[in-house]
């Protein structure tokens, strides 16, 4: 809280690669929030966002991490040969904030950045919340360019149908489907099913939570989109992507 209260300062965006099915080069970054602590180093995300919550804090951290992925994401685009699509993961306290939409444009026409470059991720358990509201928010953000992916699809919260009314660009498979491969209690049957589903109604996929060579070979069987995960590489700050993925034309 005394972080909040301090202007921030302590906070800093990292950047997650995400890398194309076919060719393994970068597609996309996912920006993260990270809280750097000087007393006790960097605080694992899930610890400081119950804060917040608790606090009534999150709001006002999550308009700034957007901001500074947005800035961050136009440096990255001035020192990089090619420019990946910007991940911003957005709250449903965002979400239902009236002038979001506007708010957002405005830092995108302020940092020059193309709206279709970005990518607005809603996870499977808000997105069920009220199905209409999403369907009118994604026709919303289509209008002005923004692409729009579901996160943690599979986590059992939505149904097909529903994806189905909600004109996604991706679906972002949850983790916990392919966390257990190479193991006997992972189903590879479910995982086939869900993925021919996806793609035969043209959505593009990309699987996170991919740690392992053996979940990579496995995936590239499939020919999605996109894949992220620990294997790939893990969320770093902005200098340290641009330093590892500057030489890709």
């Amino acid at each position: 809280v005394k972080a909040l209260n301090h202007g921030l300062q302590e906070f800093e965006v990292y950047y997650q690669p995400i890398v194309g099915g076919r060719d393994q080069k970068l597609v996309g970054v996912e920006a993260l929030l990270r809280w750097r602590s000087p007393q006790i180093g960097l605080v694992n995300p899930k610890d400081f966002l119950n804060i917040t919550k608790y606090r009534g804090l999150l709001l006002p951290l999550a308009n700034y991490a957007m901001t500074e992925a947005i800035k961050g994401y136009k440096k990255m685009c001035k020192s990089m040969k090619h420019h990946p699509k910007l991940h911003l993961n957005i709250s449903l306290i965002q979400l239902v904030e009236r002038g979001f939409v506007g708010e957002l444009m405005e830092l995108l026409v302020k940092y020059r950045i193309d709206p279709t470059q970005v990518v607005l991720e809603i996870k499977e358990s808000l997105a069920v919340e009220d199905i209409k509201l999403m369907q009118s928010l994604i026709a919303q953000f289509h209008q002005i360019g923004l692409k729009v992916a579901l996160e943690n699809f599979g986590a059992g919260f939505i149904s097909i149908q529903h994806v189905l009314g909600m004109s996604l660009d991706y679906i972002k498979l949850d983790k916990q489907l392919i966390s257990e491969y190479p193991s006997g209690e992972f189903d590879s049957a479910l995982v086939k099913a869900l993925l021919d589903m996806i793609q035969s109604i043209h959505i593009d996929v990309i699987i996170t939570g991919v740690e392992s060579k053996e979940q990579l070979e496995f995936m590239n069987l499939h020919k999605v989109y996109a894949y992220q995960g620990y294997y790939i590489g893990e969320a770093v700050p902005l200098a340290e992507l641009i330093e590892n993925y500057n030489g890709e034309i």
